[in-house]
């Protein structure tokens, strides 16, 4: 509202009317001649009703005896009207010098003049007027500050539960991985088996054939041998039929078929039995043959079993994923929390330098009361050396000593919003530590 420099604001001076005209809108009662001719009480009150609105410091609160700060004087009962004074007179200096009068005196109050007068109330509405513009601005602000809280708290929160199941994720990544090993370890043993089973299958396979053949040959041979008896027989036969009278040698042929006879039926049994031996070489083939087929089943299954193991390392892997992006969350929180610790180190340094201004503020009413004792002791001088003016000398320092009460009363209050603010941040730091702490306990 208008250009600033070295803290002092162009606002425009208004005219008479028009200031009474606002303040009557402010709620502050005035008149025409109170501006054109102003009264050092009625200025002072127009003055503690600004400082009312704009900084919400109320006189009678000015007015109560601030038993902390006089338990530090001597004679506490010769200062409480100027202590009062002398803090009004300071909750008004903020208050001008925020609204751009930085030459605000006094003078001003005890002696004012109708167009610094007229001026000095046309920086007050228009600090007025400005504030309450921007008061709705100012509640946008809080709603969002409300919202970045709510924020903030859901952040945590999920950050709570991010850790947990992070930690979850570690323990079931722990269990898993003992599983994963030890489904490795049986999958090399099974793969060995297979191999050496495959093997075998190999070897037994070439054995079947080699016996299927030896099979084939003994079968051809007892077919050989069991026609080779038919055609014995028959010749037999015939020769019975072709029977001479020569019992000689009748007798050496019968002789001679006989041992051939003999040797035919024992190349009879020797096939029987070398039949005997392939049938029981067959039942064991096909027995033989029966555990192949067990055998490739299990190894089917071994197949399915390491088809299983596979995926359960995709899904191990997946899972390896999971936790690496985790684990870059957590790395955001832990930068998010190092951040809220640099929060929390310009907090403390904030609440050192409002310690040190307030101890500057102390020092500098301490300065400002020495003064004012001292001009109550020249004014005492010069009622003695002017008795005959003594009325108005009388009135003056009546003016002087309210002025000093509202002082005293401003800085008063000034020093307790001070202190209340000075442990309201130091409440807010010890809390925002604890929670800090905690935060910190849980991620360890």
């Amino acid at each position: 509202r208008g250009s600033s420099h070295a803290m002092s604001w162009s606002f425009p001076v208004l005219t008479v009317r028009e200031a009474v005209k606002c303040m009557t809108e402010l709620h502050i009662p005035i008149t025409d001649n109170d501006l054109k001719e102003p009264d050092p009480r009625v200025v002072r009150e127009v003055y503690e009703a600004f400082v009312e609105v704009l900084i919400g410091v109320k006189p009678d609160d000015i007015q109560q005896p601030q038993f902390e700060a006089m338990a530090h004087l001597e004679t506490p009962e010769l200062y409480d009207e100027a202590i009062s004074q002398l803090v009004m007179m300071t909750a008004m200096a903020r208050m001008m010098h925020a609204c751009g009068i930085a030459d605000f005196t006094l003078r001003d109050v005890t002696k004012p003049e109708p167009k610094r007068t007229l001026r000095i109330v046309s920086g007050l509405i228009n600090f007025a007027k400005f504030r309450e513009e921007q008061a709705a601005r100012y509640e946008e602000f809080l709603a969002a500050t409300d919202q970045l809280n709510d924020q903030k708290l859901r952040v945590v929160e999920e950050n709570e539960q991010l850790l947990i199941t992070l930690q979850k994720c570690k323990q079931r990544r722990q269990a898993e991985m003992e599983q994963v090993q030890a489904l490795d370890a049986e999958s090399d043993v099974l793969s060995a088996q297979i191999n050496e089973l495959n093997q075998a299958q190999v070897e037994l396979q070439r054995v079947v054939h080699k016996i299927k053949d030896e099979v084939t040959e003994i079968a051809d041979e007892v077919a050989s041998s069991i026609f080779g008896v038919k055609t014995q027989q028959q010749e037999c036969s015939k020769l019975r039929s072709m029977i001479v009278q020569s019992p000689e040698r009748i007798k050496r042929e019968i002789t001679d078929i006989g041992r051939t006879l003999e040797h035919e039926r024992e190349a009879v049994k020797a096939a029987e039995r070398k039949a005997a031996d392939l049938a029981n070489r067959v039942v064991l083939l096909t027995a033989t043959q029966e555990e192949l087929v067990k055998t490739m089943q299990l190894m089917q299954e071994t197949d399915d079993y390491i088809a299983k193991s596979k995926d359960c390392a995709r899904e191990f892997e997946h899972m390896r994923d999971t936790i690496s992006k985790q684990q870059l969350a957590l790395n955001d929180m832990v930068a998010q929390e190092q951040q809220a610790r640099r929060q929390a180190t310009l907090a403390q340094e904030r609440i050192a330098r409002l310690t040190r201004q307030q101890d500057l503020k102390r020092d500098a009413a301490n300065e400002c009361l020495a003064k004012v004792q001292q001009e109550r002791i020249l004014y005492d001088q010069e009622q003695q050396a002017a008795r005959k003016q003594a009325e108005a000398n009388e009135k003056l320092c009546s003016d002087y000593r309210e002025s000093m009460a509202q002082l005293r009363q401003q800085h008063e209050r000034e020093m307790e919003a001070l202190r209340l603010d000075f442990a309201h941040m130091a409440d807010e730091v010890c809390k925002y530590n604890a929670s800090l702490l905690r935060a910190c306990l849980d991620v360890c």
